[in-house]
């Protein structure tokens, strides 16, 4: 291979370091199955992904004004054998986000996850990274119905052979959040485990595996959602000025309806309600977004703020373009100032969430 060379040149002037920041975006998993420390894709069996067709690509919608089609999955990426699993709502562990799954087990059953491994033809590939000697963290909302024998977690290869310690939990006769560590055994890429020995049924919700040495740990202000040390020293390293969060993309959504709404990712995890990601149709926004206010505010201590605001970012188009889109949509002219009422909402609560100011709205109290 030929080495190439680079030589610099004298600075011809100063540069202001506000012009260097960093973008997050959920591209391509960037964040959850990246920056967010927890291994497991869907999490809390509430998968909701745009339609992965022509009628749900932006012209078309525009053309057609007809709004993209959600399809709830609550299940995808979860597999079982030697029993059922079900989506179910009534009488959740969470009032704000019902969604959880209910697994009957015939006396030999396993729920498996093979974590974010991108879905369509790497579907069937392990993708939880473990490596040996790190311990790492589980946790999970359980209940049983009748269910008669203890539960046992670990992650495991494809074919079965252990990456990481076993460890059994009791599971309760009402939600709780139950916790344990795992340790590694091995270095590879595995599944999930849950492997349940008794017959019955196990209601289960918001499960997170992570390695315990994760960002921000033993701090008593981290409340939510983790992040990867890794990453987000790597992050530090760069020693950007702002942070862009959490892009255009994402911001705009497809159509009136489907814009981000950063005040459903706050509050418990537990609680969260997912967001569509409206860019490559792969997964929801769901875990740990208002954390990432939180990694500007209390711990990077970045200098700026960005806030997206107002154009179409997939077709880069003026602001009366953005109107337009609007407009095709709106029934009255009213619907279009709400709209635009509530983008201007979300903005100055935004900008009152990050700066260090004590709290005075309901979304700063929730958050404090």
């Amino acid at each position: 291979m030929q080495p190439i060379q680079l030589r610099a040149l004298p600075a011809a002037h100063d540069v202001s370091p506000l012009l260097y920041g960093i973008f997050l975006e959920d591209i391509n998993f960037a964040c959850d199955g990246g920056l967010s420390s927890n291994k497991i894709a869907n999490h809390s069996f509430d998968g909701r992904f745009l339609e992965n067709s022509e009628a749900a690509d932006h012209m078309t919608i525009l053309r057609t004004k007809t709004a993209p089609a959600i399809e709830s999955d609550p299940l995808r990426y979860w597999q079982v054998t030697g029993g059922t699993l079900e989506s179910r709502t009534k009488d959740g562990a969470s009032r704000r986000n019902p969604y959880y799954a209910a697994l009957t087990s015939d006396g030999d059953a396993r729920l498996t996850n093979r974590g974010f491994n991108g879905g369509q033809q790497h579907l069937g590939e392990c993708a939880i990274s473990i490596e040996k000697g790190h311990l790492y963290h589980f946790s999970c909302w359980l209940r049983s119905r009748g269910y008669d024998s203890t539960l046992t977690v670990q992650v495991t290869r494809e074919d079965g052979t252990p990456l990481t310690s076993a460890a059994q939990l009791i599971v309760p006769d009402s939600w709780q959040q139950l916790h344990l560590d795992l340790e590694g055994t091995d270095t590879a890429y595995g599944e999930l485990c849950l492997h349940f020995t008794g017959k019955g049924t196990v209601d289960l919700d918001c499960m997170v595996l992570e390695d315990c040495d994760y960002w921000g740990k033993d701090n008593p202000k981290w409340t939510g959602g983790h992040f990867r040390k890794d990453l987000v020293e790597a992050l530090q390293a760069l020693h950007p000025s702002f942070m862009r969060f959490p892009g255009g993309c994402i911001v705009e959504g497809l159509c009136p309806g489907n814009e981000y709404h950063w005040k459903h990712t706050i509050g418990p995890v537990l609680d969260r309600i997912p967001e569509v990601n409206n860019v490559f149709h792969l997964f929801p926004l769901n875990i740990f977004e208002a954390d990432t206010e939180h990694f500007q505010r209390h711990r990077v201590k970045f200098r700026k703020f960005v806030v997206k605001g107002g154009d179409d970012n997939s077709h880069r188009r003026s602001l009366n373009h953005q109107i337009e889109k609007m407009i095709l949509f709106a029934q009255t002219e009213a619907f279009v100032l709400e709209l635009f009422h509530h983008a201007v909402e979300d903005i100055h609560d935004t900008v009152g969430f990050v700066l260090p100011h004590p709290a005075q709205s309901t979304t700063e109290i929730l958050l404090a």
